[in-house]
């Protein structure tokens, strides 16, 4: 097992595309992929970024060279993705870039079961697609020898496509949740799709739920008009502002690629996963259950989790690795504080879907004001910071400053008291340094990631 992939970040492979990731790159990997894959059907999806065909066609020829038939969904979110993979028992792949801006663009990959690729699979794709590509550069061997299985021309794979997918992803959502107490509350949304993948299932959901939604950024669009695909705080402010202008119980915001869904209060306060993982877990964590989340987590969902009697189970951030140790430890709830909810009951990934049904549930029987009120009341907030320095100098200059402990679970987090924290980690999904920081007060935060961004420019 590597503990460091060349190719592969914390979700699938991503990078510019035509810039630092060209055609023949996807369709080389797909090559690779294919030769891995021992089930004969692939399906694919995709969002829709403006390099989607690019991808698109390198890995229905890749895929079809090696001798599989590609199933394509179309435009639908990873997890409805996932949710194929698992229900009709074969591999998946995404065509996406998740959260990444419009620049960007890659792959996700699935097995079987819907959950992502696991390190041995990452690692053999990678060790293939190297000794494949060094004796092409080097004009050796033939196709036999390449370790690429290219199938005979009367045994390549077909391509069709299904749309039963949408369909298939919403009612398995809908068994989760007590829609008839839903469809009661009679309640009203703002839902933001950002102009991805959502764009249709949210609503369809929403709609079978009985709930009269606004839709905004509801058209497929890979320029992202509405605002950047990263349901951050700072990048939604003018839904923000449209929330507080309209009457409704609460507000949805997506990523581009669906499996992220963040919440807005009808007064506008910006709940991210933490508040989704509290409020949601106030009804399904029961005294003595293992809840999987990274190490980032904030103590709003922590001191929440220890007052319903659950064990918090620590990993580093990825919600693959999450998922794993999930199934590992037999646990059946789990998520990250970007808008990734795990319902294990459902299925083993982060699922915006399932979350907005959990949510709406929630809403639907409580009082959201004095469940939020119940919740404790820190201070958390992350950025990132684009910088040529190499991470083991901004390790080393993080733990230089003065810090009563420290973790170096994922990248290095120091503690200057028990409540008070900051984060720092190199991102596993584009060329940047992530900064968390938790405490007592927005100023407080405020000055944590300002001081610590600055430290990580420090050549």
């Amino acid at each position: 097992m590597v503990l460091f992939m060349k190719y592969f970040g914390t979700s699938g492979i991503r990078g510019i595309a035509n810039n630092d990731q060209f055609p023949d790159f996807y369709l080389h990997i797909a090559l690779t992929v294919g030769t891995i894959l021992k089930s004969k059907d692939v399906a694919l999806a995709s969002d829709g970024r403006i390099t989607m065909p690019i991808l698109k066609g390198a890995v229905v020829s890749g895929l079809a060279a090696t001798g599989h038939n590609v199933i394509d969904l179309g435009t639908l979110p990873v997890s409805g993705l996932q949710y194929y993979c698992k229900v009709h028992k074969i591999p998946g792949l995404m065509v996406t870039a998740s959260h990444n801006p419009s620049e960007y663009n890659g792959i996700k990959f699935f097995m079987e079961n819907g959950m992502d690729f696991n390190l041995e699979m990452q690692e053999k794709v990678e060790q293939i697609y190297d000794s494949s590509k060094y004796m092409e550069k080097k004009g050796e061997g033939n196709a036999a020898e390449s370790g690429i299985n290219y199938v005979d021309w009367k045994s390549v794979g077909s391509w069709t496509h299904d749309d039963t997918a949408k369909e298939l992803y919403i009612k398995g959502v809908l068994s989760h949740v007590d829609v008839e107490a839903i469809r009661a509350a009679k309640l009203t949304v703002l839902c933001d799709c950002t102009n991805g993948a959502t764009s249709e299932t949210t609503p369809m959901l929403l709609k079978e739920l009985g709930i009269t939604a606004t839709v905004i950024n509801g058209t497929l669009d890979g320029m992202f008009p509405g605002h950047q695909p990263e349901p951050i705080e700072e990048n939604i402010g003018s839904t923000i502002e449209l929330t507080k202008r309209s009457k409704i119980d609460f507000a949805i915001v997506h990523d581009s690629d669906g499996d992220r869904a963040i919440y807005i209060t009808p007064d506008g306060r910006y709940l991210d996963g933490n508040y989704a993982l509290s409020l949601i877990g106030l009804g399904k964590i029961k005294k003595g259950d293992k809840v999987v989340v990274p190490v980032n987590t904030s103590d709003i969902f922590l001191d929440t989790l220890q007052r319903l009697g659950g064990v918090a189970d620590i990993t580093k951030i990825g919600a693959p690795l999450v998922a794993r140790r999930m199934v590992e430890i037999g646990s059946t709830f789990g998520g990250e504080e970007n808008g990734g909810v795990i319902f294990g009951a459902h299925q083993f990934c982060r699922d915006g879907a399932m979350s907005v049904a959990l949510m709406a549930e929630v809403v639907a029987k409580n009082n959201l004001g004095h469940l939020l009120a119940s919740l404790p009341g820190f201070y958390y907030r992350r950025d990132k910071v684009y910088t040529p320095v190499p991470f083991d100098r901004i390790k080393a200059r993080v733990m230089e400053q003065e810090h009563v402990s420290q973790d170096e679970t994922d990248g290095i987090k120091i503690y200057f008291s028990e409540r008070k924290w900051v984060l720092v980690r190199p991102s596993g999904t584009e060329p940047a340094v992530r900064v968390y920081a938790q405490g007592a007060n927005k100023q407080e935060v405020d000055d944590l990631l300002t001081f610590y961004k600055k430290l990580a420019l420090q050549e």
